[in-house]
């Protein structure tokens, strides 16, 4: 089958439509990253504020379950303790 001039205009014609069509969604999924990013920063905490803010908390969070696992340590440790006792 012979391509006739006229053809591949027709299809080079469709081509940049489509090209067209694509680099307008490109351009507006390129709005709704950068719109994304600000929210990103606006709303959300980074790593290093979750950290500094949140230090204190997870101190006590921690020191409250070693402050359990001693206690059933110690509980442990007295009732093996005890059963060789009289």
């Amino acid at each position: 089958m012979p391509t006739t001039l006229e053809s591949l205009s027709v299809e080079l014609a469709f081509a940049r439509q489509e090209i067209a069509r694509l680099e307008g969604k490109i351009d507006k999924l390129d709005q709704k990253v950068d719109l994304l990013d600000t929210k990103v920063e606006k709303y959300y905490l980074t790593i290093k504020q979750f950290e500094t803010e949140f230090k204190p908390i997870r101190n006590i969070i921690y020191g409250m379950v070693g402050a359990v696992l001693l206690a059933v340590l110690s509980a442990l440790l007295y009732i093996v303790i005890n059963k060789g006792g009289p």
